[in-house]
């Protein structure tokens, strides 16, 4: 008798969103096909009692580690991966160098409507021309540019667009309805995998806008990158704000839609970048696609959708748009690659244009590296050999750079803030019929409210930080962890009425400069004045009306901006940053100055820049304005060698806090000690190849509430960073003393706070 074939047990090895980094066990979901479970799916599966969440299948084998009796996954959510294969890679890549939960790192790569199992979108609301609105002319529309646009992009498209691609191309909604109450359109339900093509060939090719011609510079910028589009080199393009950047962008784009190539593009707040997509969508007859926090859910799907299928031939997002999947990745552009906001601050502490490196690594892409000022890691990259490194150091048009100014006010009358200099150079600019901007990197009206009499500063009950006065609102708040209060009348200590606001911020500088210069307009830009992208948007139109001006704003007003009139720029305060213990704030300091200062001199009328400072021999400043930004960063990078610092080390930190000192204290104490017997056991012969600091107070040592702690882990070579941090962060996820509190691993952190 023959006996019975013992089949082989099929276990799936699945990730979770949940803070641990190992895989969970499961066997299949009843019923489902062998053929669908492929690493990339979703499977609902239960955890603990009768929680269930949506996890992620990493790879199938025939034997558990458990002993116990595995449970069945409940639902098989996708019939195919999620990722295309070298996007995969990437995350799989992520995880292991961010030392960070492999499921919580999928989770990130996917917008909500996903992460909460819903399918991916296979139709959505679009609009498309009625049998009227394909025969009439448009001229019938004269009234409305808008309407004739929308009217003309649908009657080149009979079989329907999306909402979301409609907007893509500027078209709103209210412009659609007005013309669906003339019968001229009509809503429909647009299939995404059949009939859905929002580009045919003909329209890729063809141009809203004629394309510009290029200088010389720009021109071998274009050619260099386009000649290496079929695999992958880093190139940093370096150009000085006004140089042509973009220029060089939108025609690289438009020669990569001759073989159907989607180009991504990372901005680093695409709320402060409104002038840039309107070049976009004024350059390409396709819509151009955009990700970013305030799209609504569905909106991110969509373009999370057309993106995977390469309807999307162009994407403008923010950091989390690395993850989007690509049907035909063609080029990576980091626009401004030297923010810090490409680098995710919480949670999952990833840089985004690392990642995107990577990415186009993988993929066997060119990515660039766009910026007036680089970041000093990627110029030394550029001079190790491993990035070519492109210099555009002529303005396009013909506009000259600006000239920088430093006025000592040291011993000077101030008024508000501002010298007598300055103020007559802002009135002469301003009778010249001329724009002005004055830049204040710290918003609301007091960073202080002090009392006259006991001297007591309003601090935040959470956080060691003052509260900073905003006037308008008759509200106290904290910056860091959000906190308010009402406008005291007297003081919480000795209750008298003398309170102060001490210092100004930039809601009294625009009160101070409406007082100096009342027959002109002044228009703040911060957080707290512009209420959303659409008010930005207006605002910027009406800069562009040319009428003289005052702008007033923080670092908002030096992402990427163009103002043609805008002549004069002052920075009322440079010294921020020349004494901080942060490393890297003489690097961002040095970038927010050429950022700010490029915003002048545009057009055809030259620009000045005039920095008040008390510190006018400070070596930075002379060093940043007498030689330009390449001799300051080269002179840093010098220092950074010297001193060890990145990018000739690297850094990881860990971060540890909760409401009491002492299970910080002791968990991390407890983390030091593992981490000394790691470097013993793994760099025996080399003990000092990784140096570790702490545990030390974070410089905000108390933040909403809890006591903050951190550990600095450096070593000069990568490599032995990763071997420790590979050992140790299974040690601290398994530590009991982690029930207490809150942790964090941080690899290449850029803020030491």
């Amino acid at each position: 008798m023959t006996p019975p074939t013992i089949l082989p047990r099929t276990i799936l090895h699945c990730a979770l969103p949940i803070p641990q980094q190992r895989l969970f066990d499961y066997l299949p979901p009843y019923g489902a096909s062998a053929e669908h479970l492929q690493p990339g799916v979703r499977l609902k599966v239960p955890v603990g009692g009768k929680r269930v969440v949506i996890g992620f299948l990493i790879r199938i084998s025939n034997h558990s580690e458990w002993t116990e009796k595995l449970k069945h996954a409940h639902e098989l959510l996708d019939h195919s991966p999620l990722w295309p294969e070298l996007l995969w890679q990437t995350l799989l890549w992520a995880s292991q160098y961010y030392h960070h939960p492999l499921g919580d790192v999928l989770n990130s790569a996917l917008p909500l409507k996903l992460r909460k199992g819903g399918d991916e979108p296979l139709a959505t609301s679009g609009f498309r021309a009625t049998t009227l609105g394909i025969s009439c002319d448009l001229s019938v529309l004269f009234r409305s540019a808008r309407q004739q646009k929308a009217l003309r992009l649908l009657k080149e498209h009979p079989q329907g667009l999306t909402v979301t691609f409609l907007k893509g191309a500027g078209i709103d909604l209210a412009t659609l309805r007005s013309l669906k109450q003339k019968t001229f359109v009509e809503d429909i339900a647009v299939p995404r995998f059949a009939s859905n093509q929002p580009v045919n060939d003909d329209l890729a090719q063809a141009l809203l806008e004629a394309p510009l011609t290029l200088s010389s510079q720009q021109a071998v910028a274009f050619n260099q990158i386009f000649a290496a589009r079929d695999h992958f080199h880093c190139f940093c393009l370096d150009g000085i704000t006004g140089s042509g950047k973009t220029e060089v962008y939108l025609q690289l784009i438009h020669a990569l839609q001759k073989d159907h190539r989607q180009t991504l593009v990372l901005v680093p707040e695409i709320t402060l970048t409104p002038q840039t997509i309107r070049r976009f969508r004024a350059r390409f007859r396709f819509p151009i696609a955009l990700f970013h926090s305030e799209l609504s859910d569905n909106e991110k799907a969509d373009t999370w959708t057309q993106a995977k299928l390469g309807h999307a031939r162009v994407i403008i997002g923010t950091r989390s748009s690395v993850f989007l999947p690509l049907k035909n990745p063609g080029l990576i552009i980091i626009d401004e690659e030297h923010d810090s906001a490409f680098k995710q601050q919480e949670g999952f502490f990833y840089s985004a244009r690392d990642l995107a490196l990577m990415r186009a690594h993988k993929e066997k892409v060119p990515i660039v590296l766009g910026s007036a000022t680089p970041s000093l890691e990627t110029l030394h990259n550029c001079q190790m050999g491993k990035y070519t490194h492109l210099v555009l150091d002529q303005r396009a048009g013909g506009s000259q750079q600006s000239r920088y100014k430093v006025i000592d006010t040291r011993n000077r009358v101030l008024q508000f803030g501002l010298s007598d200099l300055i103020i007559d150079k802002i009135n002469t600019t301003l009778a010249a019929k001329q724009q002005v901007m004055v830049f204040l990197n710290r918003r609301g009206y007091a960073p202080i409210l002090m009392c006259h009499r006991c001297g007591y500063h309003l601090p935040c009950p959470h956080c060691d930080a003052k509260l900073t006065v905003h006037k308008k609102q008759q509200q106290l708040r904290c910056h860091h962890c959000g906190y308010q209060a009402p406008l005291p009348h007297q003081c919480p200590q000795c209750q008298h009425d003398e309170l102060q606001f001490m210092g100004q911020g930039t809601e009294k500088l625009e009160g101070h400069l409406q007082a100096l210069f009342p027959g002109y307009e002044v228009l703040r830009f911060d957080r707290d004045a512009l209420r959303n992208k659409q008010h930005l948007e207006q605002q910027l139109l009406h800069i562009d009306q040319g009428h003289p001006m005052l702008l007033v704003g923080t670092q908002m007003l030096s992402k990427g901006h163009h103002f043609p009139k805008v002549t004069l720029v002052v920075i009322v305060d440079a010294d921020a940053g020349l004494f901080s213990l942060d490393f890297r704030a003489s690097e961002h300091l040095a970038q927010l100055i050429i950022q700010v200062g490029g915003r002048a001199g545009r057009a055809d009328l030259p620009g000045e820049v005039w920095l008040q400072t008390r510190q006018p021999q400070h070596p930075v400043l002379i060093m940043l304005l007498q030689k330009g930004y390449s001799a300051f960063a080269q002179f840093i990078l010098q220092e950074r060698q010297s001193a060890g610092l990145p990018p000739y080390s690297h850094l990881a930190l860990l971060r540890a806090e909760a409401v009491q000192d002492e299970p910080v204290m002791e968990f991390l104490t407890q983390a030091i000690a593992q981490a000394n017997t790691l470097v013993q056991q793994l760099f025996s012969d080399q003990p000092h190849r990784v140096i570790i600091q702490g545990p030390v107070p974070a410089p905000m040592a108390r933040r909403a509430g809890y006591k903050r702690y951190q550990v600095l882990l450096q070593t000069q070579q990568r490599a032995a960073l990763h071997q420790l941090l590979d050992k140790l962060t299974p040690f601290l996820e398994s530590e009991p003393r982690n029930r207490r509190l809150r942790w964090s691993l941080d690899v290449d952190p850029i803020e030491l706070y």
